[in-house]
């Protein structure tokens, strides 16, 4: 089943992304000499996605299309959370930028305006931040 979204539900997408951009950012900040160069700049372009895809879900918010979005809103609300409490305790480099990965990945999918990619993205953000 497609339901369009609200343009409330959207900008609650994109406010999610705001989120995770700022949290990454003070990720960055708190970790950065701990942090390779080549790490840096990974987070660094994931911020920035992020970011990008937040405004691009901003703009679009009268036209999104997704699968189940009540569901998949609340597993993004339910992960944006966890991103926000837990970001900081972890502490393996490699799981944030994953996570910020797939971030940037779910953006995509929902801006794609594909079903079937934003049921993957969401699902595959999950098992990013659980692992």
């Amino acid at each position: 089943m497609e339901t369009n979204l609200t343009s409330q539900e959207a900008t609650k997408l994109a406010n999610n992304f705001f989120t995770v951009s700022v949290s990454l950012t003070d990720y960055l900040f708190q970790k950065w000499g701990t942090l390779t160069q080549v790490e840096r700049d990974k987070l660094i372009s994931n911020i920035r996605k992020i970011s990008n895809n937040g405004q691009k879900l901003l703009a679009l918010s009268a036209t999104l299309v997704v699968e189940q979005s009540k569901a998949s809103l609340t597993t993004i609300d339910t992960v944006t959370n966890n991103i926000k409490a837990n970001l900081q305790t972890i502490a393996n480099v490699q799981k944030t930028i994953n996570i910020a990965t797939s971030v940037v990945k779910l953006g995509s999918a929902l801006i794609s305006k594909n079903p079937v990619t934003i049921v993957q993205a969401v699902t595959d953000l999950q098992a990013v931040f659980s692992a």
